[in-house]
């Protein structure tokens, strides 16, 4: 609304960029149905009176068509591989020391003792379920329990959020062997780089409407590094099974693919 009286005082373009909708992230959060029906009414009338719509995936330009009427068009965020890289080892050593609470188990001279180290990134919200990673995470220490060499697993989450603090007292309880699950907050700058080091990115996010695709897996795939991502009807428009990165059902389908990293 504030949008539509601005640009029409201003006799400016008002234009949306659609990446979800506002009604179904109150629906994940389990508001009020009166306010989410409220919600999704306000959106659908002042959708209405944009002069353009651009949307992020094909699913959404159907979408928006048939719920609200808009003609949109789809400018999906696209990766650039190479995109984000360290210039040099001194600054991937500079960021192990920034963040070495964080990373210590990867600041070691001898790289055979280097840990398997995977990424994932999170607000901490209900539209991604980390308890699936954490019992993920048990089923693969079952699986490889009595055998040999094993390397252990570094597995870094990005973000903050109000889920965060249950999760790592969870972790704390569960007494991980294999994986040491280390809760990270990195500057802006930093975040792009270190996707850069780390050797797979796990994506949890299903979309609160279906028919977003996670900015999250287009940032991993910048980094030239494959995403491993929960599968919801659009994430196809994304990732490609096998040719850019891999999907999971369930926490035993990640579990057989982690086992077999």
């Amino acid at each position: 609304f504030i949008c539509y009286i601005a640009s029409f005082i201003r006799r400016f373009k008002f234009i949306i960029d659609w990446h979800n909708y506002g009604y179904t992230i109150l629906e994940v959060n389990k508001r009020n149905k009166l306010i989410c029906k409220v919600a999704y009414i306000y959106e659908k009338i002042f959708s209405k009176t944009s002069n353009m719509n651009f949307c992020v995936s094909k699913a959404m330009q159907r979408d928006l068509k048939e719920r609200f009427g808009i003609s949109a068009i789809c400018l999906p965020d696209r990766p650039v591989k190479g995109l984000f890289k360290f210039i040099n080892d001194k600054e991937a050593n500079d960021m192990y020391m920034k963040y070495k609470n964080e990373l210590g188990d990867l600041i070691v001279k001898d790289k055979q003792d280097k840990p398997i180290t995977m990424i994932s990134s999170t607000s901490w919200t209900p539209d991604e379920d980390f308890n699936m990673l954490l019992n993920c995470f048990i089923k693969v220490e079952k699986m490889l329990k009595g055998k040999e060499g094993l390397k252990k697993v570094l597995f870094l989450i990005t973000g903050r959020g109000p889920m965060k603090e249950e999760f790592m007292l969870k972790v704390k309880e569960t007494k991980l062997q294999i994986f040491n699950v280390k809760s990270i907050w990195l500057d802006s700058d930093d975040y792009p780089k270190l996707l850069s080091l780390v050797d797979l990115g796990v994506s949890l996010h299903y979309s609160s409407s279906g028919i977003d695709l996670p900015m999250k897996v287009v940032d991993m795939f910048s980094a030239c590094l494959p995403a491993a991502a929960i599968y919801f009807p659009t994430i196809g428009e994304l990732v490609k099974e096998e040719e850019n990165g891999f999907l999971f059902k369930n926490e035993e389908d990640l579990a057989k693919l982690l086992v077999n990293v």
